[in-house]
Parts: structure tokens; C-alpha cells; sequence
């Protein structure tokens, strides 16, 4: 592996003559510019500590500052490479231009190179292609063997880095929803004469990063009203976000999630080598709170959240104000955070959930809480079963139940029948005292078992005299 103390410090081109009276500097000579910043050919990269490259190739130091960085050819300023192994020299090493933000490129990708202040840098990977996934170099990599003085250009195919995959993905695209787009009367909307689709006449467009793989993020907006998604895991076949992605936040000030996420087509098939030539297709937001679900594949909505406030509240001013408040017409200011798997909330601390107004949760299958000491739930009112709110029909105090069933046997157990003025103790069939007859079934057992029916481990708080919601008799049939 060669090595060298010489650097790369940039390129001096020599320029014929430039269009335009005069030339470059008034000189109809051929002139020598100096080009700070030249494109190049990534030759490899360095993404992690395993690479030998962590190594200083001239001191055999390792350091995390070579980290990030990439070997690559200028083509400019570079001359008499004869063989592959002269590109891999420290004087080819090149770090991201930028503290914070880098994308380390893939080999073949190609990228600005530039010498600012003794250190070499990059910027890129570069756009040729306009491509998201990958670009093709257009330049590539020229080599002089010596053993024949022929020129060879490195080819294409072995530039590409062979642990890469190259996927068909689709740049994000910002479709125009009219509805949300056009929130002026000034605008100007146009009709497309292919598709027959409303569109702005010009629009402006958001700021997107854009990973190789459909991820992405997005700080853009609807007219005047800004959103953000943070997207995972988009199908090939999608030029947007939307609900069926892997998963997906997205913040927004209007518009319903339907109109912004509306699903697409799910893509099955691997999409490594796979062409695009099939369009998306719009799938309905299946959206319902609260709602039971079948056993079927179709969600049938049983009771909604707003008949539910309405029997537990008693009135709909809320929803006279906001009608689609907890349907999936609400377009007002929301978060949604979506997935097509497993959703996560972790913390070493505590954890809080807090609302203004209501919280909801809503499964197809179960919810369990798993906790290693107690369980409080705090409020008004508990009910337990959707028609509780109407019935209305209470829970029993465990310990006073106890106590009233204890006297109960307590007084059978004294009670006699009067046999000519004299007490007379009552008996079972068996001619003996029921209050001290032995065996299952009788007083005596059942007073000891009074106590088993107290759970050790669940408990209801006491009726404290202080103001509660109503509870009313349940309806007599």
C-alpha cells in the first residue's frame, strides 16, 4: 500500500478560450485557472472502527478523526496513477466539509473536493442523477499502467460498491391538494391536460432530507400552514408519505390525516432490481376510535366516541362546536404517529400522558397493564362495560359486605322459635342446633368462609360523603 507526504492542494486547469469578446481576463490566450473545489470519484469509505482505513496510513495511528472520511480521485490536478493501489494514500483522504451534517458517500459516488486550510474535504455525494437511491459518476476513475502507457478508465460497474443495493426509490414529490393549497383567493390554479388534476401555477416546494432508502424528513407546509413528517421505511411505489409507510410521525395545522396520509399500495416484493412501473394506489384511512371490530377483515363501528361522551356527560356541546372531533374528518392542528409493526414507549424515569380533555385508547385484541406495585386509578366515577354508564348499576363494598353477612349469621344463630314462653334453638333436618352443627354447608362454616370472598390484592376507595355524578336505581323490567 503506498504512502505519501505529498498532498493534494487543489487543481490548475488550463482553459481554451472562453465565449465572449476578449476572453478570460481580456486574454485570447489559452489561460491556467486555479479550481478550489474539483469533482472526484469515491474510491471507498470509512464508517466505523472495524475499517483498516481508521488507520493513519503514513503513521499506523488509529483515530476516530478518520471516521466519516473517504478516499477518492480528483480529476483534476491528478496525474500518473498507475495502479489502484496508489489511490488508497493519505494524500486521497478527504473529510465532510461539514461539522454536524454529513452523508458519507458509496464507492462510485461522486462528490466536490477542496483544500481549505492544509486539510482535504468533500461535499456531496453530488446529484448527477437527480437520483435519491444513487447517482452514476459521469467521470469516473483514469489510470496509466506503466508496463504499456495506456490509458484505462476504471469501469463503471467496478466502482459501484457490490454491498450496496441499488433500489428504485422515488423522489418526494409535494402533490397539490387544492383544498389546503389554495388558501387565497388570488391563487391561480391550473388544470393538467393529462391527468385532468387541479394544480397551483406555481407552488412552493418544502425542505426535504431525503435518505437512500425511503426514509426521510420533511419541514414543509400547506399554504401558510407548516408540517413535519418524519418518515421510515416508504414503499418504492410512493412518491409521498403516507399511513402505510413502516412507520411515520407527521405534525400538521390542517387538513384531515386522510387528505395528508392517505395509504397506498404496500409493497410485498423485494424492491432491490425491481422497476417501477405500476402507480400508486389511494387507500382509505381506516381511522375509528372506540370502535368494536368484527371478526371479519371490515372495522364496523358499534359505538362512537360521541355517543359515549354524550351518555356519560349528558350533553354535546363539545361536538356542537367541533363535530368531527374525534372522527377522522377532524383536519384541525394534530400529530399522528404511525406503524405497521411494534410501537415503543420506554423511559428509565417517569413516564406522563396528560391531556386537557379526554384521553382514549382502542385495540382489536387486549390491554394489559404489567406493574411491579400498585395500580391507582383516581376519578370521579369508574365504569366497567359500555352499557355501566347507563345502568348505572353500583359496585359493593367488600368490607361491608362482609360485616353485614357476619351479623346475618350471627342473628340466625341466636335465633329460637318460643316453645310455650321457653327459647327453643333451631335445628336442620338432622334434628341438630344450626348454630353449632358441624360440616360444609353449615352456619358454622359459612361464617368462616365470610372473609374469602375479600380480594388481598384489590381495592375500592369508601363512599366519602363528598359529591359524585348521580347513581341512579337500574331501570326495573
Amino acid at each position: 500500500m503506498a504512502t505519501s507526504t505529498d498532498k493534494w492542494n487543489g487543481a490548475f486547469v488550463r482553459t481554451d478560450k472562453l465565449e465572449g469578446e476578449g476572453g478570460l481576463f481580456g486574454s485570447n490566450r489559452p489561460n491556467l485557472i486555479y479550481l478550489q473545489f474539483v469533482t472526484a470519484t469515491v474510491y471507498l469509505n470509512v464508517t466505523n472502527e472495524q475499517s483498516p482505513y481508521i488507520h493513519n496510513l503514513d503513521t499506523g495511528e488509529a483515530s476516530e478523526s478518520n471516521i466519516g472520511t473517504i478516499f477518492a480521485v480528483p480529476h483534476e490536478g491528478v496525474q500518473n496513477i498507475k495502479n489502484e493501489s496508489q489511490i488508497i494514500q493519505e494524500k486521497f483522504r478527504f473529510k465532510p466539509l461539514l461539522r454536524g451534517v454529513t452523508e458519507t458517500p458509496t464507492r462510485g459516488d461522486q462528490v466536490l473536493c477542496a483544500h481549505l486550510g492544509n486539510v482535504n474535504y468533500y461535499l456531496g455525494p453530488l446529484n448527477t442523477d437527480n437520483n435519491v437511491n444513487f447517482n452514476q459518476d459521469n467521470i469516473g476513475i483514469t489510470m496509466t499502467p506503466a508496463e504499456h502507457g495506456n490509458v484505462k478508465t476504471i469501469p463503471q460497474k467496478d466502482l459501484i460498491d457490490k454491498n450496496f443495493d441499488k433500489v428504485p426509490v422515488r423522489r418526494l414529490v409535494k402533490k397539490s391538494i387544492p383544498a389546503l393549497d389554495f388558501t387565497s383567493d388570488t391563487k391561480q390554479g391550473l388544470m393538467n391536460p393529462v391527468t385532468g388534476d387541479e394544480f397551483l401555477s406555481s407552488q412552493h416546494g418544502d425542505l426535504t432530507i431525503e435518505g437512500r432508502h425511503g426514509n426521510s424528513i420533511r419541514f414543509g407546509s400547506r399554504g401558510t400552514d407548516s408540517m413535519l413528517y418524519i418518515s421510515n421505511g416508504r414503499s418504492t411505489l410512493n412518491s409521498a408519505e403516507s399511513w402505510m409507510d413502516s412507520s411515520i410521525i407527521a405534525m400538521s395545522k390542517a387538513g384531515t390525516l386522510e387528505t395528508l396520509l392517505g395509504g397506498h399500495d404496500l409493497e410485498t416484493e423485494s424492491p432491490i432490481d425491481k422497476k417501477i412501473d405500476t402507480e400508486p394506489v389511494i387507500q382509505e384511512f381506516r381511522y375509528n376510535l372506540w370502535s368494536d371490530i368484527n371478526n371479519s377483515s371490515d372495522r364496523k363501528i358499534i359505538d362512537t366516541v360521541q355517543t359515549q361522551y354524550k351518555d356519560l356527560v349528558g350533553n354535546m356541546e363539545l361536538f356542537d362546536e367541533q363535530p368531527d372531533r374525534y372522527t377522522k374528518e377532524y383536519g384541525a392542528d394534530q400529530m399522528y404517529i404511525g406503524s405497521r409493526g411494534r410501537i415503543t414507549f420506554n423511559s428509565n424515569e417517569d413516564m406522563l400522558l396528560s391531556s386537557a380533555t379526554d384521553i382514549h385508547f382502542g385495540t382489536k385484541g387486549y390491554v394489559t397493564f404489567s406493574v411491579g406495585n400498585d395500580i391507582i386509578f383516581n376519578s370521579t366515577n369508574i365504569y366497567l362495560g359500555k352499557s355501566a354508564v347507563k345502568d348505572k348499576n353500583p359496585m359493593v363494598l367488600g368490607n361491608e359486605l362482609a360485616g353485614i353477612l357476619k351479623d346475618f349469621v350471627k342473628v340466625i344463630k341466636t335465633a329460637a322459635s318460643n316453645f310455650y314462653f321457653a327459647p327453643v334453638p333451631l335445628v336442620d333436618s338432622n334434628m341438630v342446633p344450626i348454630a353449632t352443627a358441624p360440616g360444609p354447608g353449615t352456619l358454622g362454616d359459612i361464617e368462616k368462609r365470610i372473609d374469602g370472598i375479600l380480594s388481598e390484592f384489590h381495592f375500592l376507595e369508601n363512599n366519602t360523603g363528598e359529591e359524585k355524578s348521580k347513581v341512579e336505581k337500574p331501570p326495573q323490567e
